[in-house]
């Protein structure tokens, strides 16, 4: 491609993803800072230094918006795979060390009240964040039953219940991280019921 030809082929401006990862940064920022009623697309351009019409070219409305938002959250978002439970628990438990919230944890409280009252903000948390990690979290432990360090019988979607409602009670509800300490308590129990 000739010198003339690749200037035409490219637009002017920041490279696209690197606008959408400033519109999606800013997303986050307003979403924590102001809840889902207090977000809107005007807020999110003059955050990420955009103009609007570049978000409605991607995002037609808000939510299109926050469901780019989860999705991207949900890619950053692995579960260990060390080849022992106890210990793939443990490097899940290490996220959540600091009692500072990571942007999904601030993502998910800004959007949890508003979706009781939004049925398709409600499913989009749902399908977009929660599931796909609940199905990580359920892997860690059809590995386990592979492997034969957890019975054949485990509940496996109570047990990841059970996870999860750890992780947001420390999290949420006692707003602290989950220290050794926690984990090892916390482990001593479940492990026990489950092998």
């Amino acid at each position: 491609m000739s010198a003339v030809n690749s200037a035409v082929a490219r637009r002017p401006g920041r490279p696209r993803f690197a606008a959408d990862r400033g519109v999606l940064a800013a997303t986050a920022d307003v979403l924590s800072e102001s809840g889902y009623a207090g977000f809107t697309i005007d807020r999110v351009a003059a955050r990420a230094g955009v103009a609007r019409a570049t978000i409605y070219r991607r995002w037609s409305t808000k939510l299109d918006l926050v469901i780019a938002l989860l999705r991207d959250l949900r890619v950053a978002f692995a579960v260990p795979d060390t080849g022992a439970l106890e210990t793939d628990l443990r490097g899940l438990f290490d996220r959540y060390r600091s009692d500072i919230a990571t942007a999904g944890e601030r993502v998910m409280a800004a959007l949890a009240s508003e979706a009781f009252n939004n049925p398709e903000l409600s499913e989009a948390l749902r399908a977009e964040l929660i599931a796909p990690r609940r199905h990580q979290v359920a892997a860690l432990f059809q590995r386990a039953i592979a492997r034969g360090e957890v019975r054949a019988d485990v509940d496996i979607t109570l047990v990841v219940n059970v996870v999860w409602g750890f992780v947001w009670q420390r999290r949420f509800i006692s707003v602290m991280g989950i220290d050794g300490e926690a984990a090892d308590r916390f482990l001593a129990v479940l492990l026990n019921g489950i092998r």
